[in-house]
């Protein structure tokens, strides 16, 4: 039930008419979302730049990120010493230590050594201290 048959020119002015619409309201969408992006941006602190971001998500590997190189701690950038480190020695036998004992922080080599560590030492001290 149209009340009138539009001719070829009338379509084409109408749809010049809809473009025009058209162009302004995407404009205004753009600026619209522009304005939200810049309102969820957060402020940029001036005093944050060396400051270390750890980002770690449930599944994935943790990760350390820095904003430049020069805010890396030394634990990061050190080279490891080249000098071996001094072998443990077992305190009951006197043999090359491959454990150490939690309580007492003794090194022993094998488990009669560490039976005679957990006879010696648990039944009357909470705690011992060797270096």
């Amino acid at each position: 039930t149209i009340k009138s048959m539009f001719n070829q020119k009338d379509l084409l002015m109408e749809g010049l008419n809809t473009e025009s619409l058209n162009a302004k309201w995407l404009q205004s969408q753009k600026l619209i979302q522009d304005e939200k992006i810049e309102s969820e941006k957060p402020l940029k602190d001036i005093s944050s730049e060396n400051f270390i971001k750890f980002h770690s998500k449930r599944g994935c590997y943790n990760t350390i990120t820095f904003t430049s190189a020069d805010s890396m701690p030394s634990v990061f950038t050190r080279k490891q010493s080249l000098e071996p480190t001094k072998p443990q020695i077992c305190v009951i036998t006197g043999l090359p230590a491959k454990y150490r004992d939690p309580r007492t922080n003794l090194y022993y080599a094998n488990i009669k050594a560490y039976k005679e560590i957990k006879k010696r030492y648990h039944g009357r001290h909470s705690t011992v201290i060797l270096n």
